[in-house]
């Protein structure tokens, strides 16, 4: 019999992985006669129903009714009212109050000393395994939750309400369990507590569990407790689950998937579209917003679950030490629990933001924004490109395989350590202007410590082939200071092909964007070249707009000044070279009118990734001419024409250019050799 996590969701669905009526289910192992079976056996029918329509994967509008005899007071009614919200949040059913008692789809009653909580609904024939429909339930009187709200120490669930204390945990979370009967959903594993007629044998969950995600860590459809010693518990895939005695408050990530195996998922929902805020600060509206704001809900055990981009986790007011993962799938362990807060499959959290313990924080593998807040925080990235903030006191970073940036003030960064420091990644120190002269690189037994006044970073990684660059940008509130690490440009000969390794084109973007303060000059280093190659540059502006077109050197192998000053680039706009092969040859004299546009005859844009035309105010389009730029996108084959690298002392950034394209050149790329210096390397402004 499968055990996986896929053959859990259809035990609790009764529906398969292709949409039809599952071998293993909680429903095939109700219709197997004599019930209940120990060990389990499993029928060729189902005891499965849904609303709505027949098809699976359909949705549905649901109606109940509270019994006027069982005196249900507001609080408690809202409290089953947001239960029925958790659910249609998660899958496409509508539950909403009905017209009158007779024609609602099913009643919820109270029933003080019968010790039970359970979901009974009106006979239906049973489907087929294999079934690609299932039974459709009409309204009927038999169609009831019954639930005992006596307090647990008389032997009922109780007593109910709104509120999060503990004493309430039990009762909101068998609401939900029953109302996950309701829509379809079965046990967790074949299991009632049902004692076999006749005998002393019970079916005992613990025994009979389905399998290693059979337990209420995965589904509040099970019967296992975390902690619990079950039959499959040595090979949970998480271990170590502790709630302090707290339930489930939400449906946990199987059952999501499963009722959205029988409805799908959402058309409406308070958790569709973006930027959903849970914790902290959240911003989920609804009845089910108590859920997932953790100043009201101040021990949370929940999954989150969100169909959007931009979403965050904020566990910011809590003060112990938490592990936020925000990898689909995973557990975070907060306010002293562990793997108390579940990130559903297929949801996207970009945001996590620790609190005033030491946090241990996870990207996934999205481009994700991690915040330590107080505490010595480890904060580990992913994939994607990421920003790491670490916050007060020393903090470790350990930057994940996208382009990273560790961003803090200049206080919050003493003491900090990053490992695997490398080329991927930046170090932003934010609210002061630090130019290179005032950056300090001491290596020592093994380690690097980059220090920038009073603070010191610790580096782990290899810094050998090349050097630290700063680049400060910005003034006022904008004021910043991006720190890297660069290799050197490679020695480049005439006709010597550069190793394809090596081919980096720009990789230092921040030092190539002006702030509107700071002054660019440009040297032209060497020209080695059978061309007469003309170089010029443009500006981008924020939108990706190319304008401001120069040429800087109408010959390269005769400049005249070998130095030229590019003025101070507005805030956001980057610097851009092209190369016109053999230009001074075949254009003696460039106008002064030199602009690109598209090849539509629209304004030339980087953002587009489109090849421009080099065009005149007065000679028109350079059809006949090469011209390779400094911006791959620019290129017809999106090739990089130009290498980059620091040079030594890390003031200046190096450019080779590639005078034809790589596919028929020598590729040597020291056709055109510049060096690209700032007037930022004396600042120190905090």
């Amino acid at each position: 019999m499968p055990t996986s996590l896929d053959s859990e969701v259809a035990a609790i669905s009764g529906v398969d992985a292709n949409g039809r009526v599952a071998e293993y289910s909680y429903a095939t192992w109700r219709d197997k006669q004599p019930y209940p079976t120990v060990p389990p056996a499993y029928a060729g029918t189902a005891d499965l129903f849904k609303w709505g329509q027949p098809t699976i994967g359909t949705g549905a509008t649901i109606t109940y009714w509270f019994d006027t005899a069982s005196n249900w007071s507001s609080d408690e009614q809202a409290a089953f009212v947001g239960a029925m919200g958790l659910w249609s949040a998660v899958a496409n059913v509508v539950i909403k109050p009905g017209a009158n008692q007779t024609d609602s789809d099913f009643q919820i009653i109270r029933v003080l000393g019968s010790k039970a909580a359970d979901w009974n609904n009106m006979g239906f024939v049973h489907p087929a395994v294999g079934a690609i429909e299932l039974p459709v339930l009409s309204a009927s009187p038999d169609n009831r939750i019954r639930i005992d709200t006596n307090p647990v120490d008389q032997e009922g669930f109780g007593p109910l309400s709104t509120q999060f204390a503990p004493v309430y945990s039990y009762l909101q979370s068998t609401l939900i369990h029953e109302l996950g009967h309701m829509l379809g959903l079965g046990h967790g594993g074949p299991y009632d507590f049902t004692k076999i007629p006749g005998t002393d044998i019970t079916v005992d969950p613990l025994t009979q569990q389905f399998g290693p995600y059979d337990m209420k860590l995965w589904t509040l459809m099970s019967y296992v407790q975390p902690g619990e010693t079950a039959a499959w518990s040595g090979s949970y895939p998480v271990q170590g689950t502790n709630w302090n005695g707290l339930q489930p408050q939400t449906p946990m990530m199987l059952d999501i998937l499963a009722v959205q195996r029988i409805y799908g998922l959402p058309a409406e929902s308070p958790l569709n579209g973006d930027n959903h805020h849970f914790g902290f600060n959240a911003n989920i509206t609804g009845d089910i917003s108590r859920y997932y704001d953790f100043s009201i809900n101040q021990h949370p055990v929940v999954t989150i679950w969100a169909a959007g981009n931009n979403n965050t986790l904020d566990l910011s007011l809590f003060d112990k030490d938490a592990t936020i993962n925000l990898n689909p799938g995973t557990f975070s362990s907060a306010d002293g629990m562990v793997n108390n807060i579940g990130i559903a499959f297929f949801t996207v959290v970009n945001k996590g933001i620790g609190g005033s313990g030491h946090d241990t924080m996870y990207a996934s593998d999205v481009a994700t924004w991690l915040e330590g807040g107080g505490g010595g925080d480890v904060l580990w990235g992913g994939a994607g490109n990421d920003t790491l903030v670490g916050g007060a006191a020393p903090d470790t970073f350990h930057p994940g395989g996208g382009l990273n940036i560790l961003r803090d003030t200049l206080a919050d960064m003493d003491g900090d350590t990053v490992f695997d420091f490398g080329q991927s990644t930046t170090i932003d120190v934010t609210g002061v202007l630090i130019g290179r002269n005032h950056v300090s690189v001491v290596h020592a037994g093994g380690d690097t410590t980059l220090g920038m006044g009073d603070t010191e970073i610790l580096l782990k990684g290899a810094f050998a082939g090349g050097d630290f660059m700063a680049v400060a940008r910005g003034t006022g509130g904008s004021a910043h200071t991006a720190v890297t690490f660069e290799p050197y440009l490679p020695n480049l000969f005439e006709g010597v092909r550069v190793a394809d390794s090596s081919i980096n084109g720009v990789p230092n973007e921040l030092f190539m964007t002006g702030d509107g303060s700071v002054r660019f000059t440009v040297k032209l280093e060497a020209a080695i070249s059978a061309f007469s190659n003309t170089l010029g540059f443009y500006k981008v502006a924020a939108d990706g707009t190319i304008g401001g077109v120069q040429v800087l050197f109408a010959n390269t192998h005769n400049p005249g000044a070998a130095t030229v000053d590019l003025g101070a680039p507005g805030n956001g706009e980057r610097i851009g070279f092209f190369l016109i092969q053999d230009g001074a040859d075949l254009f003696a004299n460039l106008p002064d009118n030199l602009s690109f546009r598209a090849l539509d005859g629209g304004t030339a844009n980087l953002n587009t990734g489109q090849p421009v035309m080099l065009t005149s105010a007065t000679l028109g389009d350079f059809n006949g001419a090469a011209i390779f730029h400094s911006f791959n996108q620019l290129n017809t084959d999106h090739a990089y024409q130009v290498l980059s690298g620091v040079a030594p002392g890390g003031k200046d950034m190096q450019i080779g250019f590639e005078d034809a394209a790589r596919a028929t050149g020598d590729n040597d790329y020291q056709d055109v050799v510049i060096a690209i210096h700032t007037n930022a390397d004396g600042l120190f402004f905090v």
